[in-house]
């Protein structure tokens, strides 16, 4: 609550209003064919809440005139809860397209490394860069995805095969997270794949790529790490309580 009330968000102009399935929980089929998709209604949030969901004039009426809320033509975009993306390799340098380009064309994944590509090309890369550039490569992809809709993101190391470099991925992920309104869940993949350096050496299997102590890495006890961003919130990430999380409304409501 602020000074003069409650924090008022009025959406309206959507050309249509994701509601969910009716029952709540987790989404899966058959409930995820049915969506609820609604036409000619707004939304109205209060502190962080959906308070309202009605149709335009009366989301007008309840924002006030002069409006006591913040109103957001939505410009008949889609207004959807925030999107959950569970499984990203956001932290890397150069884009493997030539790599896609084989898939397309019927290669498998052994053709294509053994020629050079696959994940020791973006490790090669990867280790080349610094965190600095890292960060705003990074940044760029996902402020793409948060101007989509997508609220939690999932993302993974795993392109530094060493401790040094794996961590430079973690700490890129923490610094991503503090800039942009988004909550990104952190995942350590220090063992995507044997280093080009401990292959065909033939003595023995190699020790772990990258094996971090408790210090260096670590969750909250019982869970997971989740770095939250600039929004005060944890839209689309499926936190506690009820109720739903303030929706996105294309780049108005999540640049």
């Amino acid at each position: 609550m602020s000074a003069d009330g409650p924090r008022r968000l009025a959406l309206v102009g959507a050309g249509a209003v994701v509601t969910g399935p009716a029952e709540p929980g987790p989404v899966r089929r058959p409930a995820a064919e049915h969506l609820g998709v609604r036409a000619g209604v707004g939304i109205g949030v209060e502190d962080g809440r959906i308070a309202l969901l009605a149709s335009d004039a009366d989301v007008r009426s309840w924002a006030g005139d002069p409006p006591a809320a913040e109103v957001v033509e939505c410009d008949g975009r889609l207004v959807t809860p925030g999107l959950v993306d569970c499984h990203t390799h956001a932290v890397f340098g150069r884009p493997r397209l030539e790599d896609h380009a084989r898939r397309a064309r019927g290669e498998d994944y052994k053709a294509i490394a053994a020629a050079g590509g696959g994940i020791l090309s973006s490790v090669g890369d990867f280790r080349g860069r610094g965190e600095d550039e890292l960060m705003g490569l990074t940044r760029n992809r996902l402020a793409w995805l948060a101007r989509l809709g997508t609220t939690t993101i999932e993302v993974k190391s795993g392109y530094g095969l060493a401790l040094e470099h794996e961590l430079k991925a973690l700490r890129v992920v923490r610094r991503v997270a503090a800039a942009l309104p988004l909550t990104l869940v952190p995942t350590f993949l220090g063992a995507h794949e044997v280093p080009a350096e401990y292959r065909g050496g033939g003595g023995g299997p190699p020790p772990p790529p990258a094996a971090p102590s408790g210090t260096e890495i670590s969750a909250p006890r019982g869970g997971r790490p989740r770095w939250g961003g600039a929004r005060g919130g944890r839209g689309g990430g499926g936190g506690g309580g009820g109720g739903a999380a303030t929706p996105t409304c294309g780049s108005s409501w999540t640049k």
